[in-house]
């Protein structure tokens, strides 16, 4: 090991401490923050079965044939369900974790820039701008981002084995790049744009398209008669990146059917091929003006109704500039045009010329585009200094001091990350019109009890898009939601129904409706609104679950089977619907049934108390009073204060002529829940028929107490009356 490459190993370990610390402290607010559970954390992490279940054979399946979210990104969904495994369903643990898969790709891009170009303090600078810059936030901060952070770390970690095969030619190299890209793209289809990236890289820094031309050169000043290359010079590399441009059509492929699925793909009659070119020129220029002033951060940018003629203009001059001025200094600063490249290359997927989403443009989208502009700042001003011959320590100051400027926006910017209330206040504040904005404000503010204001944010969600159904739908949805919790019946059912009329079509407009009139007693219209929302979506878990429970409360206890089985072969996995439908088998007869569904319910949750009480009673109903006996002391056991645990346990002991031990549950049954009747009833008789007919007789007089109207109690009282009387003379 020479001094050199010491000093470099220690340079190197030292930079990266700096640019771990400073990014932590810059992004230490994230640690705090909490789910969105408004803005997709919910259908990542919080509300989803898969995911909260943690690693199984079953969720890794899902994972990988799923196009939940719109898209197909098992990788991504793996890590969730890995945090959920070890850590649980909360905030903290993915919030550190998208920290360090940022942490870990500031290194990776410090590594690739030094590697590639040997310029170890220029490509510090660049990794410390992709570190702390304030538009990379939005894929820290988020958790259901996590795709982004973690997608770039492939793309990373593929490009360095890139250019070690470059610089080594040992296949393996190659090949664990190419491993690396499959991994990539299974993160995110972000990544397709990558085989583009190293042909960018084969120009510069890397020089490979230069290489045969020089070759040629040489050769004439050989003397030996050579011609140059090129076009001829591409087809090399070209043809080494063909595996990779095969995955990257096949990712296309699958990410358009995936969000075409999910209708995230803007339909072509809602926006002109104009419209669109306008809004991709237009964001490439945005995107650039607020690389250089990184302010007005919002997490979602509405799509205007009109694009500002202007303003598009204005893109498309400085866009045309720029591309000139790289054009003509590529020989003399060829990182121009391959930063150029690399942004306007990168951003393509996400530019919005297939327009997915109703977003105008989005912070995320840039994660990765932005490294092209780093680089060219980073070696452009480095050009520039040393012909300026500015002292380094003057140049190590302004690099330092602009670093710092955007450490303490960034830190801010984090900051409004903390929940949806502080995120979505920040973005109604800096745009106009943001229904978006307005509508997950108002739900944070629903769910923070804040009835009045969140009303006042749906109906300013309508006025910024009137007309518009997919707005007029969610805010009239969560307009109900709103009315309900504030106990306002009439008013939810007449928000529920105007989101019907605004999307008659959608199968979560009858579902809603449905819970809503159910919760307001009106049981056969809330049947028939969830049988019209299934005829739409024939494979909703929640709605079949709750046409079940509606059924069975409705004394169809056949309905509500077929129901549960149709829920249950959705998510065989969920035990509260085991359960249900174990009750309603035990009621028809089918004890072996019932038995095998409560015993599968207590597999997926050991803990379920109430599975065990139905399993105890189903066990009773087979006159196997041993088996009932265990799981009823296990409820007791889980849940000592359960009333009905007690009460089981005491017939299932008086059935086994264990008296004194059944009046013991008995008696705890009664004084944990007082208002028990069949407890009472029971107690009673069991008592009665030890002759304590005076005990007995204060077990049936509670009873009438609670229910004046309970014939068994009068019949039962009567007869230990005329009991305890005729014993008295």
């Amino acid at each position: 090991m020479t001094t050199t490459s010491v000093k470099d190993r220690f340079r190197f370990a030292g930079v990266c401490a700096l640019l771990c610390a400073a990014t932590v402290v810059a992004y230490w607010p994230v640690t705090h923050a909490g789910f969105l559970v408004s803005y997709d954390d919910e259908l990542y992490v919080t509300n989803n079965p898969h995911v909260l279940s943690g690693i199984s054979p079953e969720n890794l399946l899902w994972a990988c044939t799923t196009f939940e979210t719109g898209n197909w990104h098992p990788l991504t969904w793996v890590s969730h369900m890995l945090d959920c495994s070890l850590f649980g369903p909360r905030p903290q643990p993915p919030h550190l974790e998208n920290l360090a898969f940022h942490l870990v790709n500031v290194v990776l891009l410090f590594c690739l820039l030094w590697a590639a170009t040997g310029a170890g303090w220029k490509s510090a600078f660049v990794a410390a701008l992709f570190a702390l810059h304030p538009m990379h936030v939005e894929s820290v901060a988020w958790i259901s981002e996590r795709k982004d952070v973690l997608s770039t770390m492939f793309w990373l970690l593929t490009t360095l084995c890139y250019v070690r095969y470059v610089k080594k030619r040992e296949g393996g190299w190659y090949a664990a790049s190419l491993a690396c890209f499959v991994l990539g793209l299974m993160a995110k289809p972000m990544l397709v744009t990558l085989p583009f990236t190293l042909l960018v890289l084969d120009a510069w820094p890397l020089g490979r398209l230069d290489a045969p031309a020089k070759a040629a050169a040489a050769g004439r000043a050989a003397g030996r008669n050579t011609t140059p290359p090129g076009w001829r010079a591409w087809l090399p590399p070209l043809a080494e990146k063909a595996p990779f441009f095969a995955l990257s059509a096949v990712s296309s492929i699958i990410a358009f059917v995936a969000q075409s699925n999910k209708r995230a793909v803007v339909a072509v009659s809602s926006l002109s091929p104009l419209e669109r070119a306008a809004n991709a020129i237009h964001s490439y220029g945005a995107y650039l003006e607020k690389l250089v002033a990184p302010v007005n951060l919002a997490c979602f940018y509405p799509f205007p109704q009109r694009q500002p003629v202007l303003a598009t203009l204005a893109s498309l001059a400085v866009l045309v500039a720029i591309s000139a001025v790289c054009l003509r200094e590529r020989r003399r600063a060829p990182y121009l045009l391959a930063g150029w490249l690399w942004y306007l290359g990168t951003l393509v997927p996400v530019i919005g010329l297939v327009q997915v989403g109703v977003q105008a443009m989005a912070d995320r989208y840039t994660y990765v585009p932005f490294i092209g502009p780093f680089v060219m700042i980073a070696w452009g001003i480095s050009g520039a200094l040393a012909q300026w011959r500015i002292p380094r320590p003057a140049i190590f100051a302004g690099a330092t001091a602009a670093v710092f400027a955007l450490a303490g926006v960034t830190h801010a910017t984090a900051g409004y990350w903390k929940n949806s209330m502080t995120l979505f206040e920040r973005a109604a504040s800096v745009t106009r019109n943001n229904d978006v904005a307005y509508l997950n404000l108002g739900v944070a503010l629903s769910s923070a009890g804040k009835t009045d204001s969140a009303i006042a944010s749906f109906n300013r969600a309508l006025a910024a898009k009137p007309g518009d159904a997919g707005v007029a739908y969610d805010a009239y949805n969560n307009l109900g939601i709103a009315s309900a919790r504030a106990g306002r019946t009439n008013e939810a059912l007449s928000y529920y129904r105007r989101a019907l009329r605004a999307a008659p079509d959608l199968p979560e407009a009858y579902f809603n409706l449905a819970a809503a009139l159910a919760a307001a007693g009106n049981g056969l219209k809330a049947v028939e609104n969830y049988r019209l929302g299934l005829q739409r979506d024939p494979g909703d878990f929640d709605a079949r679950s709750n046409l079940g429970d509606l059924l069975a409360r409705a004394a169809k206890p056949g309905e509500a089977i077929d129901e549960y089985k149709a829920a249950l072969r959705l998510r065989p996995n969920s035990a509260a619907t085991l359960c249900s439908l174990g009750r309603l088998l035990a009621d028809a007869g089918h004890l072996d049934e019932s038995i095998a569904c409560f015993t599968k319910a207590l597999v997926l949750r050991p803990d379920l108390t109430v599975a065990h009480i139905n399993l105890g009673v189903a066990f009773a109903m087979k006159s196997d009073m041993n088996d009932a006996l265990l799981h009823f002391r296990e409820a007791i056991r889980q849940t000592p204060r359960s009333s009905e645990a007690h009460a089981d346990c005491a017939r299932a002991l008086a059935s086994m002529n264990d008296t004194a031990a059944a009046l013991s549950q008995y008696e705890e049954a009664v004084r944990l829940d007082s208002l028990n009747v069949d407890a009472r009833l029971n107690f009673g008789a069991l008592l009665a028929g030890q002759g304590k007919t005076a005990d007995a007789a204060r077990q049936f007089g509670a009873v009438l107490a609670i229910d004046p109207g309970n014939t068994a109690a009068k019949r039962d009282l009567g007869l230990v009356t005329r009991s305890w009387g005729s014993q008295r003379r």
